[in-house]
């Protein structure tokens, strides 16, 4: 199995459900999407404004080695709260841009699940 449809099966498994509990809460932008669909879109936004810097396995790329981005698979990165991520994406942090003019709520937190998809198998 390649690391891609791993990386993919992993953020699918986690994605569904969080994504099925934002559209619970009302905080999702749009209730036409479904999971799989929402899924697929944070996985886009990922590879176009993250991926640069982060990797496409979140372990960082040779330039955010560079900037000392952190490796989104790590346990220090993991064991953060859901909120903490979203504030991360949404204000920036050290070398990294805001986003809050780039995506929406429910973006992010499509985001944040995409990041917990990253973890190391244990």
């Amino acid at each position: 199995m390649s690391v891609r449809f791993k990386t993919i099966s992993k953020f699918l498994a986690v994605a569904v459900p969080v994504v099925v509990a934002i559209l619970g809460t009302g905080g999702y932008t749009s209730a036409t999407d479904s999971p799989a669909t929402s899924a697929e879109k944070a996985i886009g936004q990922y590879r176009s404004k993250c991926a640069t810097c982060h990797g496409q396995d979140g372990a960082g790329t040779q330039l955010g080695r560079r900037i000392n981005v952190r490796d989104l698979r790590s346990v220090d990165v993991q064991k953060q709260p859901d909120a903490e991520l979203s504030q991360a994406i949404t204000d920036g942090r050290n070398n990294m841009p805001a986003f809050k003019s780039s995506f929406t709520k429910g973006e992010i937190d499509g985001l944040v699940a995409f990041v917990r998809g990253l973890a190391n198998p244990k």
